[in-house]
């Protein structure tokens, strides 16, 4: 997955709710936004993400400066990783968890 991200440099909107990607696809794509600096809108409700996922994807949320809504929910994500994830967030950004 992050190898077909990895080229959609002008994408603005991702939706990948309710696919049950869990940590490793959460870490996958992590790894692939940082080239997706165009991104407005990322769904990720109900997919299974937990800490781990969520960590790796609070470490690479500062380099999405447009960025305006991030969506967590249904996912069983410890407090510490919540606070993490929109403490990373662009200024614009509105976690939804």
């Amino acid at each position: 997955m992050a190898a077909a991200l990895h080229g959609l440099t002008g994408l603005q909107e991702l939706f990948l709710d309710e696919n049950g990607i869990g940590d490793d696809g959460a870490t996958a794509v992590a790894a692939a936004l940082p080239n997706l600096v165009r991104l407005r809108q990322l769904d990720l409700d109900q997919t299974g993400i937990g800490s781990v996922g969520a960590a790796a994807l609070a470490a690479a949320l500062p380099r999405l400066s447009q960025l305006q809504q991030l969506r967590l929910e249904g996912n069983p994500i410890a407090a510490t990783e919540v606070a993490a994830v929109r403490a990373a967030c662009p200024k614009a950004c509105v976690v939804c968890l």
